[in-house]
């Protein structure tokens, strides 16, 4: 695989993860809500990846020396464990959101579906990004970090510990499947009890956040969709060490499917939180950002130029 093949990948990501993150920025209804800051704060943490691995395919002849070259491995990797964890703890909150009966009734009270949620994101800001950089400051003490023979970027020196270095990745698609299949037998038998299987009020608080797990489902599959075929290359490589034109063509569309997953998480991030983008874009909310009341300013003057006359009073009275 050559250093270039892994631009235009980077590039999609990166415009992928800019989606929930500018959105964050402008409009407030997407700040209020727990899962929607989760979900940019693992953009957040795939974007820091994906600048590296651009600015890497850019200038391939200088990131390939050190101590550039470490710098660039340990970033990568920093940000690929940090995206990692918060994957994991958004199913986490969605799992908890479903799973606590009495957390359910609590919320219901409050009108807010997922702030059972805000007392624990302190402790996930500490797991999911100063954990990566405990270990990531480890490997970089270990001298773990640098090039690899047939490997377009800096990554780890030993195919070893590049293996083992995995094991997140593992861990986080187990748990995630995990997370769906409970919630979606807890939803079924909920919904399937004929007397219920909660009380009156937390039967209807969770009859409400049943909107939320189509959703729950869609950045699920993005993750086991972008993520699945790179761990079985991985594991297959080896378990049977196969070679051959098969293989490898094998290897590079899998692992470039996985520096996708911040473009297909934004797509989903759009969908999920549209009502955000139609305030935006539609009218001035008092609810969202001035740059999101300019945004919408700059809507209404586009979608009247017709009447060129009005446009300008309206230019000279700003």
């Amino acid at each position: 695989m050559t250093v270039q093949m892994l631009f235009v990948p980077a590039i999609l990501s990166a415009v992928g993860d800019l989606i929930p993150i500018c959105t964050f920025l402008l409009c407030r209804d997407v700040r209020t809500s727990v899962t929607a800051r989760m979900v940019t704060w693992f953009a957040c943490a795939d974007l820091i990846g994906e600048i590296v691995v651009s600015i890497a395919t850019a200038a391939p002849e200088v990131i390939a020396t050190d101590p550039l070259c470490t710098l660039q491995a340990a970033s990568n990797w920093y940000s690929v464990w940090a995206s990692w964890a918060w994957t994991a703890a958004f199913a986490y909150a969605v799992r908890y959101c479903f799973t606590n009966a009495i957390a359910a009734y609590h919320v219901h009270r409050t009108g807010r579906l997922d702030s059972i949620e805000l007392r624990k994101e302190r402790s996930w800001h500490v797991a999911c990004w100063v954990l990566p950089l405990v270990l990531t400051i480890g490997c970089v003490i270990g001298g773990l970090f640098g090039p690899r023979e047939n490997v377009p970027v800096c990554t780890f020196r030993d195919e070893r510990f590049a293996l083992l270095s995995n094991l997140p990745l593992w861990g986080a698609l187990a748990y995630n499947v995990f997370a769906y299949v409970s919630v979606h037998r807890l939803v079924h038998q909920v919904m399937d009890a004929s007397n219920g299987l909660l009380a009156p009020d937390a039967q209807q608080a969770f009859a409400r956040r049943v909107r939320v797990w189509p959703r729950f489902t869609v950045y699920i599959l993005t993750f086991v969709i972008s993520q699945l075929p790179d761990v079985f290359i991985l594991f297959i490589q080896w378990v049977f060490a196969p070679s051959g034109p098969v293989m490898t063509a094998a290897s590079r569309a899998s692992y470039i499917l996985s520096q996708l997953h911040g473009l297909l998480n934004g797509i989903v991030f759009c969908y999920a939180n549209r009502s955000a983008y139609y305030q935006l874009w539609s009218a001035p909310r008092p609810r969202c950002s001035c740059a999101g009341i300019a945004l919408a300013r700059l809507r209404t003057l586009v979608s009247d130029t017709a009447d060129e006359d009005m446009i300008d009073d309206t230019i000279s009275s700003v």
